[in-house]
């Protein structure tokens, strides 16, 4: 008898999820031809394209560029083969091992490309518009692969056309918003591009806030939204856990073609002739994409024939990166020391690290001694001559929990590490990255968007400002 009862319970829940499946099977969602196309289709690739539906759910909330670049199979997306940068590579730019390193990063079944440019920018209603005059942040997707029209199979070729319109538009607007600095963003592993807008607006949100200068800021933005994890409807951290070594090789294919054209093309051309400072920041394997982007011209070719200078860029901040110290140290790690010639690059290199940070602080998992944990910190104390070390100071809690940020410790050797920048500022920033954060492992690995990050940010900017 109570065996019947338990099938009688059982059944109904059963039959319910059948129907729910089946009635899920029906019909496709808005995109799924173009998904299907590319290989970006089901909710696992899904994530890192939302705002190429143009439903305006998404965005920023201040002026600034979103570059959505995702992964589909060759043979959809460059069926006539017109991907060849592997076979061009120069092995005069660099070490042998590092050459390798790239030519297999490259070689992956699938090319990442270019899907979706949005820009959002200041908009006020007029004629009948429901704001009726107020000031608003408009969408404006310059570029989009998920278009009806859009043939699929010209997805890679075209990618070059998307950056092109990113710089027709940043060259438009240019000179009527008189831009005083230029940021290029990029977030790290496990960020989908919903969370990477929130994060941004966050970001960009608490640098706006924490500015003090005596002129207007007025901020060129742009963020990279790339597919940093795989989501699997079951066992789903077993999916995020087990993306980690491809996304990490995804983070350099990134920065190696796309992030370097938007770097090279578009942004350091304008530095130039604005003169103003270029600043890149990137969390966790997002400094991995930017870096990666800092240092493959001339290694992989862009169309700029500008020679590499120390003053291209003026800053690279890595909060937590998810790399390799070896990469700047020649001769050292299997990687082939891609970043070793760190000084012809930037003007100045600061990566933070925390000991509550846990996400980079098992060199065993990766197999690596990242720059952003402690046993990367532990391993640069043997190179003094490239690395310079540092302390952030606290000075207690706002009635929002958050670390207030005083200063860094030995501000005079501090100061001056920006106006003779031969080494890479290693920085203790415990006391400030402190927080587990919810929803996220690596407990305080994700612990960045703070008022205290934010005037972290900006006294490193003044300092390259003054100097």
């Amino acid at each position: 008898m109570k065996r019947k009862n338990l099938v009688f319970r059982i059944l109904p829940i059963f039959l319910l999820i059948s129907i729910t499946f089946l009635i899920g099977c029906g019909n496709p969602p808005k995109l799924s031809k173009k998904e299907k196309a590319y290989g970006t289709n089901k909710e696992k690739y899904a994530i890192f394209h939302r705002v190429a539906e143009s439903d305006r759910s998404l965005g920023l909330k201040y002026p600034g560029f979103l570059v959505g670049i995702e992964k589909g199979y060759r043979e959809k997306i460059d069926p006539m083969n017109t991907y060849d940068v592997v076979d061009k590579l120069n092995k005069d730019t660099t070490s042998k091992k590092n050459y390798a390193r790239v030519k297999d990063i490259l070689g992956d079944r699938k090319l990442t490309f270019v899907s979706h440019v949005v820009q959002y920018h200041l908009k006020s209603g007029i004629n009948g518009n429901p704001y009726n005059g107020i000031p608003y942040i408009d969408e404006n997707v310059l570029y989009n692969a998920y278009d009806k029209d859009f043939n699929s199979s010209n997805a890679y070729a075209n990618s070059k056309i998307a950056l092109d319109k990113l710089e027709e538009q940043i060259t438009k607007i240019k000179d009527s918003e008189q831009y005083t600095h230029i940021f290029l963003y990029c977030m790290g592993w496990n960020t989908d591009q919903q969370e990477s807008l929130r994060n941004y607006n966050s970001l960009l949100g608490l640098i706006i806030e924490n500015y003090n200068g005596d002129k207007s800021f007025r901020p060129l933005f742009v963020g990279i939204s790339w597919p940093s994890l795989w989501k699997w409807n079951f066992f789903k951290y077993t999916g995020i856990i087990s993306s980690y070594f491809t996304k990490a090789d995804d983070a350099d294919e990134v920065g190696l073609i796309w992030g370097n054209r938007v770097l090279r093309e578009i942004l350091v051309t304008l530095k130039k002739e604005k003169k103003v400072p270029l600043i890149l920041i990137g969390h966790s394997l997002g400094a991995r994409v930017l870096t990666r982007a800092l240092f493959s011209s001339p290694l992989v070719p862009t169309e700029s024939t500008d020679e590499i200078r120390t003053d291209d860029v003026d800053l690279v901040i890595g909060l937590e990166g998810a790399f390799s110290v070896r990469r700047f140290l020649h001769g050292e790690g299997i990687e082939g020391y891609p970043y070793e010639r760190f000084k012809d690059y930037a003007r100045k290199f600061v990566f933070t690290w925390s000991k509550y940070d846990s996400a980079n602080s098992v060199p065993l998992i990766y197999g690596t001694r990242y720059i952003g944990g402690t046993p990367g910190y532990k391993y640069t104390k043997k190179f003094g001559k490239s690395f310079d070390h540092f302390m952030i100071k606290i000075s207690g809690t706002d009635n929002n929990y958050n670390r207030n940020y005083d200063s860094v410790l030995d501000e005079e050797k501090w100061n001056q590490s920006f106006r003779i920048s031969s080494k890479i500022s290693i920085v203790d920033a415990s006391e400030l990255i402190y927080y587990r954060s919810y929803f996220k492992g690596g407990k305080a690995h994700n612990d960045i968007y703070t008022p205290g990050i934010a005037k972290f940010i900006w006294n490193c900017i003044d300092n390259i400002q003054r100097n």
